[in-house]
């Protein structure tokens, strides 16, 4: 009797033990999740790659990534971005019967634009009224687009690389350019405003020179007779006195 007692205690115990064990091989612990960007700086037009690291839970892990036009359900995704901020992502990640979340970011900045440079000069220096000037910008910069304001003297405007002008009054005439570099797409640009190289002098027009002569018609009478006298003149403004 005493005999058939020790060994149903020893299985017991090996029952127990082995209980013990097993739920111990099978239980969850705390899921814990954390996420990061590499790199975390970046240009517009760059990719990032967002990855997410979980412990814990059963071992085994499902991803839900969501954020600033961010999707993906693995472990690590990827995205470019057109535009310059503050990104953020969250992923979600269940294992077992937990879930858990982390949230990270990464910084876009604007493309840098060293070598963006502009000019302007006109075709002419020197004209009389009523003649034109073309003013012409010169630009280089990073990105393929650009667009182009002008101002200057008697109203000048226009929206293209040149624009053709006609003055009526005499005196310097001056302009401008703005021009903004950008990227289609996006919202990169640099902008910069300068004036033009070289001013034109606009004179009024050079009036012909005067010249008058007279004539007696006849030239020759006799005493009690008449003659008729003649002024011609030309040149001038046109208007005689």
């Amino acid at each position: 009797m005493k005999n058939n007692i020790i060994k149903n205690m020893v299985l017991l115990s090996v029952f127990l033990f082995s209980f013990v064990f097993i739920s111990t091989s099978f239980a969850e612990t705390t899921l814990t999740v954390s996420c990061s960007a590499n790199p975390n700086s970046i240009e517009v037009g760059e990719s990032t790659t967002w990855s997410a690291n979980a412990s814990g839970g059963t071992g085994s892990y499902t991803y839900y990534w969501t954020g600033t036009g961010l999707y993906g359900t693995s472990r690590t995704v990827t995205k470019s971005y057109n535009s310059e901020g503050t990104k953020t992502a969250r992923v979600t990640v269940k294992s077992g019967t937990q879930t858990a979340y982390a949230d990270c970011s990464a910084v876009v900045s604007e493309t840098s634009a060293p070598n963006f440079t502009a000019s302007c000069k006109p075709n002419k220096t020197s004209i009389e009224i009523g003649e034109s000037i073309i003013w012409t910008a010169i630009s280089s910069g990073t990105y393929p687009g650009y667009k182009y304001t002008w101002s200057g003297t008697d109203s000048l405007s226009g929206s293209n690389s040149s624009v053709t002008k006609t003055y009526n009054s005499s005196g310097t005439k001056t302009a401008s350019v703005t021009v903004k570099n950008y990227q289609p797409g996006s919202t990169c640009f640099k902008t910069i405003t300068v004036p033009c190289d070289s001013v034109v002098v606009v004179s009024e027009i050079p009036l012909p020179n005067l010249t008058a002569s007279c004539s007696a018609n006849p030239n020759s009478i006799d005493v009690g007779q008449s003659t008729t006298w003649s002024a011609n003149a030309s040149g001038g403004t046109g208007s005689y006195t």
